[in-house]
């Protein structure tokens, strides 16, 4: 029988106390008991060749809930698309919904899992099929853990949304208990055996913690500040002079042919080209173009503070 910390699996320690303190409450929550499993501060690469980030994973009775953290204090109002962050100093920001990439992300990695667990199960002769229809579905979920904070948002832009548990009054979100301890139905129940197949699939997948990587004179880290359907843009600082930009990578499926990724780089040199050679207030020209540690074409924008997407401003 798996101990309570074989069922807590701390990937990498986390760089900031707010976050390990809504782990923490995480942690708190999960009973220690079959078939509950939780994965935290991890990355994983999709078949897309992107790299996303999870604060926490975890497995309950019923589904796999991919948790994202946020420390926010103050006032939320908004749309399911669009946020406003109104600070206890009273400054407003407007942001994309985490909900968004967080979906994205469950979408992903799920197909991942639904991979390791056909070749978990052909290593020890079960029926891969069943297997497949047994795993359960990964659910978004954001854990607003920060206080004083309060969410004053349509009804359906809170869904998926949590605080934690004994502050509903203030948060106006139900707990997070309530999604992580959900109860199975008759059609999905996740018991100890599909529990570590799925543990297993997660070792294959080889989830784990980058801290940063190189680009020609760049360093990147952090997580991603933007994605696209086959694009991410990561903070970046220049080696020799610590300038801070933002690095574009094109990513690509598994298998792409290496005339596709040929013909991506070209089109990046283009972009580079063209737009090195222009200068006006209102474009933003391109400090580089380089390649990463894993041989991906890296466009290098500066940093433009104060700006936001056309379709937030």
């Amino acid at each position: 029988m798996a101990t309570q910390d074989d069922r807590w699996i701390e990937v990498s320690k986390s760089a900031f106390t707010h976050e390990t303190a809504g782990l923490e409450l995480l942690r708190g929550l999960m009973p220690s008991a079959s078939p509950y499993r939780a994965w935290t501060n991890f990355e994983f690469m999709d078949n897309h060749g992107q790299w996303h980030e999870v604060d926490a994973l975890v497995l309950g009775r019923r589904r796999l809930h991919l948790v994202e953290l946020k420390h926010f204090t103050g006032l939320l109002r908004g749309t399911e698309t669009s946020w406003v962050r109104t600070t206890l100093s009273g400054k407003t920001r407007t942001q994309r919904s985490p909900l968004l990439i967080t979906r994205r992300k469950a979408q992903r990695l799920a197909t991942r899992i639904e991979e390791e667990a056909r070749k978990v199960a052909r290593e020890h002769g079960l029926n891969e099929e069943k297997v497949r229809r047994a795993l359960p579905f990964v659910q978004e979920s954001v854990f607003l853990h920060g206080s004083p904070f309060h969410a004053d948002l349509p009804e359906l832009a809170k869904s998926s949304l949590f605080g934690p548990d004994g502050a509903e009054g203030e948060t106006g979100l139900p707990g997070i208990s309530t999604r992580v301890l959900e109860p199975p139905t008759g059609s999905r129940q996740v018991d100890e055996d599909l529990s570590v197949i799925i543990a297993l699939a997660l070792k294959n997948l080889g989830i784990a913690r980058r801290t940063e990587r190189d680009a020609g004179s760049w360093t990147i880290t952090g997580t991603p500040l933007a994605t696209g359907e086959d694009w991410q843009e990561w903070a970046a600082t220049h080696k020799g002079t610590d300038e801070h930009g933002r690095a574009r990578i094109v990513s690509f499926r598994r298998g792409t042919p290496s005339h596709a990724r040929a013909a991506a780089h070209r089109r990046m040199q283009r972009e580079y080209s063209l737009l090195s050679s222009l200068r006006h207030e209102s474009i933003v020209v391109p400090r580089d173009l380089v390649q990463d540690d894993d041989g991906n074409t890296v466009l290098v924008y500066p940093q433009t503070p104060g700006f936001e997407p056309l379709d937030l401003a």
